[in-house]
């Protein structure tokens, strides 16, 4: 796949127009010229969500960008906010899809492929965002709209496996749920002894209570989290505070380093804001929702027999535990299938196949095999040098896009915001050797760089974009 060319037009002074070649990189002399905001502005065109900022944060966004599939088919697709038009150089008819209903759809035309889930981990195989995408390493935040999972994305691979997951999965939620009902019929139970009549709505309202109860501990836990990144987050802006670092400039003027200045963190700032303020509308209507079926139980039943819910007079404790023990059996078994399945067949020589791939690369890039607890492991990664942890997420999460060219044949483009700024120059060759050495026959490039990061003998073969 090859992005040709982008159109963007945001209004007033954000439009522009950029052809690229297969090894492009976008420079400018100084940062802050809006070289990641061009990245974003790519995926966006491509259909992914994408946080607005900076630049763009305000604008009506409007895109047209032009691809040659590795069918050499074109295809053109223009893009405003949620409506988008698809143009297809096989076809004269234009295709209207709306976002996000209709990403799998739009996705699946130009990478080639159906598989939904796929779809969603490819971009933290090809995408690595300036500061947190050189630290993940196979599972975690891709962008603030998107997560890549490698152990996922490999079982995805694998359809025969992931069916039988699919299969697997869905006896797990029939169990879960049945466990849920029989502990609201014996919470029902113990406090009634009298003769139960048979109703089944009430107990249909029984099991929604129930069931609305445990989403709000769940939503309630993710509250906990959010709040606990702010913290951490707070924290490490007052601590960089009190650093008062100061650093020197190109034009030999001093700036201190304070949070405001830091790219990015205002934009994780705000994101983990919108987010506990969505878990808190979530936590409010189903607050609600518990409240209004508690309710509509308490006006059918006084108060002497509200513990006479529909409950077929068959159900007992003695029996209820019974079915509990053989549902837990069930449960176990399942976890074992589960278990099984992941460590044989075609899903295990995948799994061999991407960690043989990762420990070459990390090879050709002259760093330790770190992961040597398999490739889902990232145990005391926070150990690296910084060099060393950028290597070792270009190593894995490039070997996750290799796998899917050759279980695929899907060749996706690189695209890296960045990659040289905590690099020396011995290193900024290696990276360069690496990628042009094991990607770049099938793979176009995308690279952004301020100009003095730039190694020198790249200009003779790389197309320079310049934003100043």
């Amino acid at each position: 796949m090859w992005i040709k060319q982008i159109e963007y037009d945001g209004g007033l002074d954000y439009k522009g127009k950029i052809i690229f070649d297969r090894k492009s990189i976008i420079s400018s002399k100084y940062n802050k010229k809006g070289k990641s905001t061009l990245l974003r502005v790519i995926l966006y065109a491509l259909g992914f969500e994408v946080v607005r900022t900076n630049g763009i944060a305000n604008l009506d966004l409007k895109t047209n960008i032009k691809i040659l599939t590795d069918d050499l088919e074109e295809i053109q697709i223009f893009r405003n906010n949620e409506k988008v038009i698809l143009e297809e150089s096989s076809s004269d008819k234009k295709r209207e899809l709306h976002l996000p209903e209709d990403r799998e759809v739009l996705h699946s035309t130009f990478f080639d492929f159906n598989n939904g889930k796929l779809l969603e981990n490819f971009l933290g195989t090809f995408y690595f965002e300036q500061g947190r995408g050189y630290s993940l390493i196979n599972n975690g935040v891709v962008t603030p709209k998107n997560r890549f999972n490698l152990k996922e994305l490999v079982t995805q691979l694998v359809p025969e496996v992931e069916e039988k997951l699919k299969e697997i999965e869905k006896k797990e939620i029939t169990i879960r749920r049945s466990k849920t009902a029989i502990n609201a019929i014996n919470a029902v139970l113990k406090d009634n002894d009298n003769s139960i009549e048979e109703d089944n709505q009430d107990e249909i309202t029984i099991q929604n209570i129930n069931s609305l109860k445990f989403k709000l501990k769940q939503l309630k836990r993710k509250k906990r989290t959010i709040l606990e990144s702010i913290e951490d987050n707070n924290k490490l802006l007052e601590y960089i505070g009190k650093l008062k670092l100061r650093l020197r400039l190109s034009d030999e003027s001093v700036v201190i380093v304070t949070s405001d200045k830091i790219e990015g963190m205002e934009n994780i700032s705000n994101y983990l804001i919108s987010e506990k303020t969505v878990v808190n509308n979530q936590i409010k209507e189903t607050k609600q929702l518990i409240y209004k079926n508690e309710e509509a139980i308490k006006k059918k039943y006084t108060n002497r027999d509200i513990a006479k819910f529909s409950i077929p007079q068959a159900f007992n404790f003695e029996k209820n535990k019974a079915m509990l023990k053989y549902l837990n059996k069930q449960d176990e078994e399942l976890a074992l299938q589960k278990k099984e399945l992941l460590r044989k067949n075609s899903y295990q020589e995948l799994q061999d196949r991407i960690y043989k791939l990762y420990t070459e690369y990390a090879s050709e890039l002259n760093i330790s095999n770190w992961l040597k607890n398999g490739i889902f492991s990232s145990k005391n990664i926070s150990g690296l040098t910084g060099t060393e942890q950028e290597f070792t997420a270009i190593s894995i999460r490039l070997a996750a896009l290799k796998l899917i060219e050759e279980f695929t044949k899907v060749n996706l483009p690189i695209i890296l915001d960045s990659p040289f700024q905590e690099l020396d120059t011995k290193n900024k060759k290696l990276l360069v050797d690496f990628l042009e050495n094991e990607f770049s026959e099938k793979h176009q490039f995308i690279i952004t760089s301020v100009n003095k990061e730039i190694p020198n003998d790249i200009y003779n073969h790389w197309q320079i974009i310049t934003l100043d």
